[in-house]
């Protein structure tokens, strides 16, 4: 019952967030313990169907989450304790937590699909990073404005060279990136790692 009061909680945070009722320091943190969760509740099943006990799934959840939050790992509010969550059927392994904490470290550091989805392309965290970096993210529309003024200018030039043209061409492809990039980038500065490269794009 803990566990759905809590889901519940969560819901009432999401709407408040898409507001603009959060401070954005709160706003990152409700985001990372909500991904975090989604990704251990998918681990949590998949240890559940192995130990037999799918139907307790939640059971197992709390072992785990709690584990990795003794670790460190932001899973937000958490039940005090489940019903049977000690029983060894129940109980997760230390080797299989670090798994799970290292996979949950792998989705932040490499910016996996979900990461980037939860964070860089939700808007409510993207005004969150707005907020926290104000001079920075007016410092990269500066730049991006500028960049287009001088592609552009080349292009329109009647004395620009093809492979002037081609350059400025593909300065301009990749003025849409930046901004995706920046807020994930400033992502890994708010939640404490130092910023990583931009992610490839195909």
């Amino acid at each position: 019952m803990d566990y759905g009061f809590a889901r519940v909680e969560q819901v009432i945070e999401r709407h408040k967030m898409t507001l603009g009722e959060l401070p954005p320091a709160k706003v990152l943190g409700s985001v990372l313990s909500h991904f975090n969760q989604e990704q251990v509740e998918i681990a949590a099943q998949i240890i559940a169907l192995e130990k037999g006990t799918a139907s307790e799934s939640v059971e197992v959840f709390l072992s785990l989450a709690s584990q990795l939050a003794r670790q460190g790992v932001e899973m937000g509010e958490l039940p005090d304790k489940g019903l049977y969550t000690d029983m060894p059927i129940f109980r997760v392994d230390p080797d299989r937590v670090d798994q799970v904490k290292r996979e949950l470290d792998a989705h932040r550091q490499q910016r996996s699909l979900e990461f980037r989805a939860a964070f860089e392309n939700d808007l409510a965290v993207q005004g969150a990073l707005r907020g926290l970096f104000p001079a920075d993210y007016q410092a990269l529309l500066d730049e991006r404005d500028k960049d287009e003024d001088a592609a552009s200018d080349v292009l329109l030039a009647p004395g620009s060279t093809d492979a002037q043209r081609r350059a400025a061409r593909k300065t301009l492809e990749g003025l849409g990136n930046r901004e995706s990039d920046w807020y994930g980038q400033k992502t890994q500065e708010a939640l404490g790692n130092r910023p990583i490269p931009a992610a490839r794009r195909a």
